[in-house]
């Protein structure tokens, strides 16, 4: 051996290997480790994937969020709901027909056609809604008109939803335009979205697919990216430190869709669930008290301060879900069946489900756990299919209405929202009210309340703050548009 090393050290081997050494390790620590002080690409780690650019399929919330950010609409949604303008500058109805104009010098009354023409002549999700559109046409280049066998506040409602997003008639599929300050530069498919974006810090935003929380903390720690949102079980990594966390009450909720379809899951199976499981064990304990449980489908924050009252949340009691258990009139077959319990596949919700399905056992259930990819698993809910279903929903406005409509309309079957097939007239004739003026008031809050309180149409569950790790050279009041 001893003559190997000698024999190496005279022929100069040993000297080139250790050289070759020193310069991987360089560019390795120039690649991984150096600060980036660039912040001319902004870098937000998303949690999965874009669906679609296009706005007639951007129906999750990736698509959702990068619709709102990339698209203009003739109306948009306010912070509380409401109706706003956006590229309308005036409008007149009269005689079912509304008359649009438009001031913008970009976007013209060809484009606001061809855009909304699309939302008739293709098949998307939800093509439903435009059904009550009769004639889009052209007045002049800044002025449209359109004809609806529909009320004021229903067009206006379907004209600021992602669907009726505004852009250039030459867009195709893959590229659209709608702003003059951001395009699309390069899509690569499951990997990250860059854009051009002309802001006074940074001229471009890369959404790059963070494949898990590990790989996200890693570049977060490098500063390979700015913007990055965690999962609650990362609560307390030690690698946190090198940036701020921001934990935002939740804007979301998270349920079980009970299928209204069997009729084997009458009012006491549906009470036996929602007092049968510990919301508040598994909050504490999961999600290191990262949530909060919800008042019947409503976040607190969404909540009339008087109406925050444990009347309106189910505590856990198990002895009396036992009991109304055994008041079911499918209890003997209950008994024997397993229910199909489906969830996300993603570790997260299995670990969510995992403990649900805990306490339904402890009930004397049997449950069998049935983790999906995420577009089988809406497809096939929305078909009405499986026994229960672990479910988020994101709200479309800040609204407490959305908490609502369309979760328990009964026009909104499957995929456009009621996800349990649950209908009550009563609940339907105050939605129909609250869609004139996109206001939820205490008083018909406090009915909705009462109802779903009643009916049960969920086993409601909790509201989980939105963490984020947010780089400190960024300032965190110009950052609410990138929080993906």
């Amino acid at each position: 051996m001893n003559v190997f090393i000698v024999f190496c050290e005279k022929s100069g081997i040993l000297t080139y290997i250790m050289k070759l050494k020193i310069v991987l390790f360089i560019l390795l620590y120039f690649i991984f480790c150096t600060k980036e002080k660039d912040v001319q690409t902004l870098k937000i780690g998303i949690p999965s994937d874009i669906g679609s650019l296009d706005p007639l399929f951007a129906t999750d919330l990736m698509s959702r969020k990068l619709n709102s950010l990339y698209f203009r609409k003739l109306f948009r949604k306010g912070k509380e709901g409401q109706i706003e303008k956006d590229l309308a500058y005036k409008y007149s109805w009269n005689q079912n027909k509304l008359l649009v104009q438009i001031q913008d010098d970009f976007l013209n009354s060809n484009d606001v056609v061809y855009s909304l023409t699309r939302t008739k002549t293709t098949e998307h999700p939800l093509s439903f809604l435009y059904n009550s559109i009769q004639e889009i046409k052209k007045i002049s280049e800044h002025e449209i008109s359109l004809s609806c066998k529909c009320d004021l506040e229903e067009l206006l409602d379907i004209l600021s939803n992602p669907a009726s997003s505004i852009y250039k008639a030459y867009s195709d599929q893959k590229n659209y335009v709608s702003k003059k300050n951001i395009s699309l530069l390069n899509w690569s498919r499951g990997n990250e979205v860059l854009l051009e974006y002309l802001h006074p810090k940074f001229t471009k935003i890369k959404l790059q697919v963070i494949a898990n929380a590990f790989t996200g903390i890693y570049l977060f720690s490098n500063q390979q990216l700015h913007i990055f949102k965690i999962p609650y079980f990362f609560y307390n990594h030690p690698s946190l430190g090198s940036g701020r966390f921001l934990s935002l009450s939740g804007s979301s909720v998270q349920y079980i869709a009970i299928n209204h379809k069997n009729p084997c899951f009458d009012k006491y199976f549906r009470l036996a669930l929602n007092l049968g499981i510990d919301k508040e064990k598994i909050i504490q304990k999961i999600f290191f008290g990262l949530a909060q449980t919800t008042y019947t489908s409503f976040p607190k924050k969404y909540t009339h301060q008087a109406l925050q009252i444990k009347d309106y949340i189910f505590e856990y009691s198990p002895d009396l879900a036992k009991g109304y258990l055994q008041k079911s009139i499918c209890y003997e077959k209950l008994k024997k069946q397993s229910l199909d319990f489906r969830m996300r596949a993603d570790d997260e919700n299995k670990a969510k489900g995992l403990a649900i399905a805990h306490y339904m056992q402890e009930l004397g259930l049997k449950v069998k756990l049935h983790p999906m990819e995420k577009a089988p698993l809406y497809k096939e809910n929305g078909e009405g299919k499986g026994d229960l279903t672990l479910l988020t929903w994101y709200v479309d406005y800040d609204s407490a209405l959305n908490f609502v409509d369309p979760l328990f309309a009964s026009d909104k079957f499957g995929n456009a929202g009621n996800r349990s097939f649950y209908k009550n007239l009563e609940l339907d004739k105050i939605i129909q009210k609250s869609r004139k003026n996109f206001l939820l008031t205490k008083e018909f809050k406090e009915k909705v309340m009462n109802i779903l309180f009643e009916d049960l149409p969920w086993v409601f569950l909790w509201s989980l703050n939105e963490n984020y790790l947010v780089q400190t050279n960024l300032d965190l009041e110009e950052i609410n548009d990138f929080l993906f």
